[in-house]
């Protein structure tokens, strides 16, 4: 009888000692594993937070024949651009654009599916006025880090995206 007790306190020491070493941010499952604590799992929203996101990093302004052109923003599948009328005469640009990506010192095209249909929509600047636009780039696929060349309305510009830390 006294082994026995003696058996159990031993069986409860290391019990108690097990619990005690346990990292608090883990628990025992019902096989007796030990398992993340609930709190200590990431949410979705904290996982995605944790995720390197794809954002710009530096745009190149260009110009030509009085319009100048650059690219302020990206979202996944958006572009932000901002064009500025710096001649003295009205100009014009349109919603359609072509993008090119830097691959081993050359711009390559990024195609756009054969079905694509551009607005025949043409808005004007007067001297001095800006406009901002977003371009849907969703259809050319998932835009990756790089340089890449932005052409549109007679403009080009270059920028890159890069992935956050």
């Amino acid at each position: 009888m006294k082994r026995l007790t003696i058996l159990l306190l031993l069986c409860a020491l290391l019990l108690t000692g097990c619990v005690l070493l346990r990292p608090k941010d883990h628990i025992l499952d019902g096989d007796g594993m030990e398992k993340p604590a609930p709190e200590a799992v990431p949410q979705d929203d904290e996982i995605e937070a944790m995720r390197p996101r794809l954002i710009l990093d530096g745009c190149e302004q260009g110009e030509a024949d009085g319009l100048s052109l650059r690219v302020t923003g990206y979202q996944t599948g958006e572009l932000t651009v901002e064009y500025v009328n710096t001649g003295g005469e009205v100009r014009a640009y349109y919603e359609s654009f072509t993008l090119s990506k830097q691959e081993d010192g050359a711009w390559k095209a990024l195609p756009w599916p054969e079905d694509k249909v551009w607005p025949d929509s043409e808005f004007l600047l007067e001297h001095g006025e800006q406009a901002k636009l977003t371009l849907d780039v969703s259809e050319l696929g998932p835009l990756d880090a790089g340089n890449y060349l932005l052409t549109a309305s007679g403009v080009e510009t270059s920028f890159w995206l890069v992935y956050t830390e």
